[in-house]
Order: structure tokens, then sequence, then C-alpha cells
């Protein structure tokens, strides 16, 4: 008896032990996983209370969108910050950059609110061509809002598909550098971002884009960003209406994201088997005290 009373009360030691020093290599991994490095960029086209297309959105859901990243532990990663990410002299964290395309009025607004109410800078893609066109704005708003902190890309000269040009024969080249140009003048600053108009690339349009000077080119994959990323071809997280029932990627997927999801429930995990094993060694120490009297 007291033989079999002696091999369960070593068992509950190697048990006990094997499951607090698992449950320490759980809270390890589970914490490891709460502070994975995010970096995702978003990106939003017509700003309006009355949102009629897929692509549009109200400036009181944008904003919820960038309380709500706050809230999961994302910090606003300015685009004067983003070369310094991408060469990894900053690190760590959850970060997100909020982009808007093609120069609405209406984004306008929504940087300038965006600047005012969440001290975030946001970067505007510029159609040259569009620019003081009814409902686009005009070269004085684009450049007070280049003064208060809005990093300004191009979009293109006239929002055509690169891939098209090129298809048509044209020169995609001086199409970019003839906006880029002119963007710079005004601004009196370098220009070297591009987004691609209907995100639409190919290998000869990054060749281009290349050519032209730009140092980085945003395309809309909708994945988060990693320093391993092709500079030219670094994704977006587009805003699309109901995007998730087609199966997209949506924001709601960082709120909170999946790496804070997981190692909340691996540190859940982890803190039931270290009971566990706790249980089991108190069992063996009071085994232990019994059989030694």
């Amino acid at each position: 008896m007291n033989s079999l009373f002696f091999r369960l009360s070593l068992l509950s030691l190697i048990l006990g032990t094997w499951m607090v020093f698992g449950a320490i290599f759980g809270f390890w991994i589970g914490w490891k996983s709460t502070q994975q490095e995010i970096l995702v960029i978003l990106t939003f086209h017509g700003v309006t209370e009355t949102p009629a297309k897929p692509w549009e959105i109200e400036f009181g859901k944008l904003k919820k969108y960038v309380q709500d990243l706050k809230r999961f532990g994302f910090e606003p990663l300015s685009p004067s910050q983003f070369e310094p990410w991408m060469k990894g002299l900053i690190s760590g964290g959850r970060r997100f950059m909020v982009t808007f395309d093609d120069g609405l009025l209406s984004s306008a607004e929504a940087i300038k609110k965006l600047k005012a109410e969440e001290d975030l800078d946001s970067v505007f893609f510029i159609v040259t061509d569009f620019l003081g066109m009814p409902g686009y704005i005009d070269v004085k708003i684009l450049q007070d809002l280049s003064k208060m902190g809005c990093w300004v890309g191009l979009h293109g000269k006239d929002h055509q598909s690169p891939v098209e040009i090129l298809a048509k024969g044209n020169d995609l080249k001086i199409q970019l550098l003839e906006a880029q140009n002119y963007l710079q003048q005004i601004l009196g600053k370098p220009v070297k971002w591009y987004a691609y108009p209907f995100g639409e690339f190919d290998e000869k349009v990054v060749q281009c884009i290349a050519s032209a000077g730009i140092t980085y080119g945003f395309s809309i994959a909708a994945e988060r960003v990693t320093r391993t990323n092709n500079p030219l071809l670094i994704p977006r997280l587009m805003f699309l209406k109901n995007a998730e029932k087609e199966g997209e990627p949506v924001i709601e997927d960082y709120l909170p994201p999946a790496g804070l999801r997981n190692g909340i429930l691996i540190l859940m995990l982890a803190f039931f088997v270290l009971l566990w094993g706790l249980r089991n060694l108190h069992r063996f120490y009071f085994s232990w005290k019994n059989l030694a009297n």
C-alpha cells in the first residue's frame, strides 16, 4: 500500500512540475503573441455623411476606427516615421497609418478633423489633373494641408490605370514625371510616394515607377506591412462596405488583432495549466507529509 502511495505521490510531483514549467512557457508564448509587431496602412476614398458607394464612409465611423485601433494598443505612425520603420530604426508595438486617395474635398476635411481631434497626420495621394475640379481640392488647400503635416503623394496625372497607359503605347514615366514635378513645384518639397490608381500594376509599371524616382509605391493588397515588402508594392487595407461578406480582409480583423486574441487565449490556458500543476504539487506535498508520518 505504501509503495503504491509513494508511486502516486511521485507521479503528482512529476506531473505538477511539468505543468508548472509548461505554464511558464505558455505565459511566455502568450505574452509574445500579444506583443506581436504590426503595421497596417488604411486607405479611404470618399468621406461623407450620406455614403452611397461601397468605398464611401461617414467621418464618425472613420474616427471610431482610429479610436478603436488606439484602444487595442495601436499607435499612429506618422508618414515621416514610415521610412525609419521600414529600415528597422523604429520597431516593436502595433502601429497604423491612414491614407486617402484621389484628392477629394471631403477627404481634406477628414484629414483636418483627424489632425485636430486625434492628433493624426495622414497621407493624401493626389491626381494632379483633378486639382481645382468640382468636389476636389485646389492648390491652396493642398499647400495648407502640407503645412499642417499632411504627407502628399502622387496618384497619377489623370487616374488612368497605369497598366492601360502602357498597353495603349503611352509613356507612363513621362506622365509620372510631369505630375510629380508639378506637385513638387506647388509644395516646394520632394514627392516620392505613389499610390497605384485602381490598385493596378504589373512588372513594367513597377519598373516605370522606379525609373521616375518613386521610393515607395502603395497598392491595395489588403495585407499588413512587413519590412520584407517590396518598397514599390507596399500593401494597404482599403475600406469597402460589406467586404467581409466577400471574404475580404477588413479593418475589424485588427479589432483586436489575431495575435492579441490568440495570445490572450494562450495566457488563459497557461493559467489553468498552472493551477492544475500547483494542485498536483500540493497533493504531492501532503501525500509525502502523510507518508513521512
